[in-house]
C-alpha cells in the first residue's frame, strides 16, 4: 500500500514538472499580441515672410512607428501659391502685393492610420522701402516699364535734406 501511495504521489508531480521544461517557447513572435499601429503626428506651424517674396520650409510630421510618411494638401491657400513636394518641403509664393494673413492645411499618413492633418498660418508682411531709393527707381524708369508697385510697402522717410532729389530734377 505505501508504494502505490507514492506511486500516486509521484505521477501528478512529474506531470506538473514536465510542463516546466516544454520546449513550447512562450515568447514566440506568434504569440505575442499585434502591437496596435500608432497614427503619425502633424505640427501646425506659422511662418512670415515678405510682400512678393517667395519661401520654401518643411512641414513637421513624425511616427512614432518609423512609418515612411506622404505628405498632401487638405486645403490650398488663398492668396498665394504653394507646391508640396513628396518628402514635406514646400514653397509658398504670395500673390503679388498682397499683405496680410494666409493659410493651408496639409495632411500627411503613415500608409496604415487614417491621414492628420494641421495648419500653416503665414503672415505676409509689408516691405519696406526706402523712399530716396524708390523715388530714384520710379524717376529712372523707362516709359515702357511696368509701374513700380506700391501696394505692399511701406516707404520709410530716409530724406532729410530738402535738396536730396535736386540732380534728378536739374538733368
Amino acid at each position: 500500500m505505501h508504494k502505490r501511495l507514492s506511486l500516486l504521489l509521484a505521477l501528478p508531480l512529474t506531470l506538473s514538472l514536465s510542463g516546466c521544461f516544454d520546449d513550447d517557447d512562450d515568447n514566440d513572435v506568434e504569440d505575442m499580441p499585434d502591437q496596435e499601429n500608432v497614427a503619425p503626428e502633424a505640427i501646425s506651424e506659422s511662418f512670415t515672410t515678405q510682400v512678393d517674396t517667395a519661401f520654401s520650409e518643411e512641414l513637421t510630421a513624425t511616427d512614432a512607428d518609423g512609418d515612411a510618411l506622404t505628405y498632401a494638401v487638405g486645403e490650398e491657400p488663398q492668396q498665394g501659391t504653394l507646391e508640396l513636394s513628396d518628402d514635406g518641403s514646400f514653397t509658398y509664393t504670395p500673390s503679388e502685393e498682397v499683405t496680410g494673413e494666409d493659410s493651408f492645411v496639409y495632411t500627411v499618413s503613415d500608409g496604415v492610420n487614417d491621414p492628420v492633418s494641421a495648419t500653416i498660418t503665414i503672415t505676409i508682411e509689408a516691405q519696406q522701402v526706402a523712399t530716396s531709393e524708390y523715388v530714384r527707381s520710379a524717376f529712372n524708369q523707362a516709359p515702357t516699364d511696368e509701374p513700380l508697385p506700391v501696394n505692399g510697402r511701406e516707404l520709410q522717410q530716409d530724406v532729410e535734406d530738402p535738396d536730396a532729389f535736386n540732380d534728378l530734377i536739374d538733368q
